[in-house]
C-alpha cells in the first residue's frame, strides 16, 4: 500500500515517471491491486500510450470484474479509437 500511496503523492506533483515507478512497484508486491493498475493506466493515457493504458484498464478489470472506473476508462479509450465492436461489450465475459 505504500508505494502505491506515495505514487498517488508523486502523481499530484506532477512527477508522473516517478508515479509510474512507484504503481509499477505496488504491482510488484501484488498483481491483483485493481486502483494500481487503473493508476497506471491513467498515468499511460495522459503521455499518449494508448495501448499501454488499455493494457493497464484490462488488467484492473482482470483483477476486479466488477471495477467500473477501468470498465469506463477502457470503453471510453476504444470508443476514441473507433473500436466500437470490442468497446460495447466491455464490462461482459465476452470481451476478453
Amino acid at each position: 500500500m505504500l508505494p502505491f500511496n506515495l505514487g498517488n503523492v508523486l502523481d499530484a506533483q506532477g512527477r508522473a515517471t516517478e508515479a509510474a515507478l512507484a504503481y509499477q512497484q505496488a504491482l510488484t508486491r501484488d498483481t491483483s491491486f485493481a486502483e494500481a493498475w487503473l493508476n497506471l493506466g491513467l498515468l499511460k493515457e495522459r503521455t499518449c500510450e494508448f495501448r499501454a493504458a488499455c493494457d493497464c484498464y484490462r488488467s484492473a478489470i482482470d483483477a476486479r470484474p466488477d471495477y467500473s472506473d477501468a470498465l469506463f476508462n477502457l470503453a471510453l479509450l476504444l470508443t476514441g479509437d473507433e473500436q466500437h465492436d470490442i468497446a460495447l461489450p466491455v464490462g461482459s465475459a465476452s470481451w476478453t
